[in-house]
């Protein structure tokens, strides 16, 4: 495996990085977080984007984006909520995932067939509903699709609620 290879010793860089979100829920929606690319002999890493719960950075993803880092993985914590609260529906945070996926694949360090995601709570909601093929070709515009999927902790109630089909708005999301 690629983790096996990996020998990063520390950060090469640091960055913020941030862009509004085309046909987001709300008017004036941005993703913003941080971009760690760790040191490497490799041109180009296997990514993953951490996406935090309702609160934003809280520091849940931070252990997490220092072991990935350490693996020789880079990084992209982020915030899409801004302090706002959570939506309606998570389908209203699909444009997010997806348009941070696409912008992280055309960073010249990135390799855009591993980019995987995960999140906590609310962001662990996102990273399961990307696992959707339909939602992927809904809101990934072409064949570019995160290829792993981890959920801490999902609200699951939200996603027994929408399995049940109680939540007759919410069905196409799955």
């Amino acid at each position: 495996t690629y983790l096996a290879n990996a020998t990063a010793q520390g950060i090469e860089s640091t960055s913020k990085f941030s862009f509004d979100v085309a046909s987001a829920f709300e008017r004036g929606t941005m993703v913003s977080g941080e971009l760690r690319i760790p040191e490497s002999k490799r041109e180009r890493l296997p990514a993953v984007v951490i996406v935090n719960s309702s609160p934003g950075f809280d520091g849940r993803g931070t252990s997490y984006a220092e072991s990935l880092n350490q693996a020789g993985i880079a990084t992209l914590e982020i915030d899409m909520l801004q302090g706002r609260g959570i939506p309606a529906s998570p389908r209203d945070n699909m444009p997010h995932a997806y348009q941070t996926l696409q912008h992280l694949a055309r960073h010249s360090r990135i390799d855009e067939t591993r980019i995987g995601i995960m999140g906590f709570s609310w962001g662990a909601i996102i990273s399961l509903l990307t696992s959707s093929e339909t939602l992927a070709r809904q809101y990934g515009g072409g064949n570019l699709r995160f290829a792993a999927h981890l959920g801490m902790y999902p609200q699951c109630g939200v996603l027994r609620t929408v399995l049940s089909g109680k939540d007759k708005s919410l069905e196409a999301w799955i």
